[in-house]
């Protein structure tokens, strides 16, 4: 019995840090990889900014983190979010979104907000999790994944060290067209099938001190 009470809460220990609502760059993620935010950006104005992304986990897109800078961005405003699919050369020599497969709005209590530091600079890292109805991916599939933050005065996004395919684009309002560099994002495996995962195993662990 106590072994079995050891294995439950040790597992639980395990999964507890997975299934935060934040990410740090030691928990697992379900795309190519992650893309860290770095100290240089652009303004967007009401543009929406996207870069793509290869799927590496077919499933549910529940979780998406990502990077803007603290000193252009208010922590407590809504987030408009988009998935398109992907064409490989728009006519311009490069990649852009296709078509909207998915979007959404999400308003202040529906995501988090945490400080993070880049080589003595703070930025926001956005974490939308356990997205309803979210958006389904399949394993290796790109996709370019679309945001745009509601404030005012414009909106400040990070760039990314970690390349991926082509650059970001933004939506100029008739075209898109690339930019200077990629979006800083990562789309993450879903917390609710962690903690399913571990409450399984404490299930598991009780019926077998029943039957004992």
């Amino acid at each position: 019995m106590r072994s079995g009470l050891i294995l439950a809460v040790g597992a639980m220990l395990v999964l507890a840090p997975m299934a935060r609502a934040d990410w740090n760059t030691t928990d697992p993620w379900k795309m190519h990889f992650p893309q860290l935010p770095n100290n240089s950006g652009q303004y967007m104005g009401g543009n929406i900014l996207a870069d793509d992304w290869q799927c590496t986990e077919s499933g549910p897109v529940t979780d998406i983190h990502f990077w803007t800078f603290a000193d252009y961005i208010q922590p407590s405003v809504p987030v408009y979010a988009i998935i398109c699919s992907n064409i490989p050369d728009g006519g311009f020599g490069y990649s852009i979104p296709g078509g909207q497969e998915w979007g959404r709005y999400f308003y202040p209590g529906q995501y988090t907000v945490r400080d993070w530091v880049v080589e003595n600079v703070h930025h926001w890292q956005f974490n939308i999790e356990d997205i309803r109805e979210p958006f389904v991916q399949t394993k290796g599939e790109i996709y370019w994944l679309g945001l745009r933050i509601q404030q005012t005065p414009d909106q400040y996004w990070n760039f990314s060290d970690n390349h991926f395919m082509d650059q970001a684009a933004q939506w100029t309002g008739t075209e898109w067209s690339l930019l200077g560099g990629d979006m800083a994002f990562v789309i993450t495996p879903e917390p609710a099938t962690l903690c399913l995962l571990g409450a399984g195993l404490v299930g598991l662990v009780a019926r077998r001190i029943r039957r004992k």
